[in-house]
């Protein structure tokens, strides 16, 4: 059973510069079509966040009506580019914090980002970097190299899945230093069962 999109169908791509004839507007389809669905949780209010990772965005079902846009914040637009530091590029991974608030895998900017929960009075305010350089990879402590995956602890800590470092990185609360729960510190690549 399909319960968000429609099966079979994607949202398709807007080209300004193939379709100049169309208005300038997202499609018809937005808010009821994905284009490639790549994490879905559930929030606190039981509604189901997918993250749609070629559009770089979360959006919100709840029974028959058409999804409402979590991130980027303020919805979606045409007017994109990859270079912005704003933009969320690429994410594969979204999770609730206990307050409500998203916790999203920024993966092609190197980051995990909070955005404010839904429906607060800093829902539109910029998110907050939670672990990771912007834009910027690296095997340091501080830095990831496309995060793919992140929860939180039960004391407040963030456990990120750093996948081209090949190892598992918890943020501290407050804390852009993290320490190496699982494969290398030296972000060697594992190569047997045995390591």
């Amino acid at each position: 059973q399909v319960v968000a999109g429609e099966e079979g169908k994607f949202l398709p791509t807007v080209d300004p510069l193939k379709d100049i004839d169309k208005p300038m507007c997202l499609p018809e389809e937005e808010g009821v079509l994905l284009k490639r669905p790549g994490d879905v949780c559930e929030d606190l209010k039981r509604g189901m966040l997918v993250l749609d990772t070629d559009e770089g965005s979360v959006q919100r079902f709840s029974g028959d009506t058409r999804a409402k846009t979590l991130v980027p914040v303020g919805g979606k637009s045409i007017h994109k580019s990859v270079g912005a530091p704003e933009i969320v590029k690429n994410p594969r991974g979204v999770t609730v914090a206990p307050d409500g608030a998203l916790i999203v895998c920024d993966t092609w900017s190197h980051r995990v980002l909070r955005f404010a929960p839904p429906g607060s009075a800093e829902e539109m305010e910029k998110p907050a970097v939670l672990a990771g350089m912007p834009n910027t990879w690296g095997r340091q402590a501080h830095q990831l190299a496309f995060p793919s995956c992140a929860i939180l602890d039960a004391d407040g800590s963030l456990l990120v899945a750093d996948t081209n470092n090949h190892r598992i990185q918890r943020f501290e609360p407050n804390s852009q230093e993290a320490t190496t729960l699982a494969g290398s510190s030296s972000c060697k690549k594992g190569d047997a069962l045995h390591e």
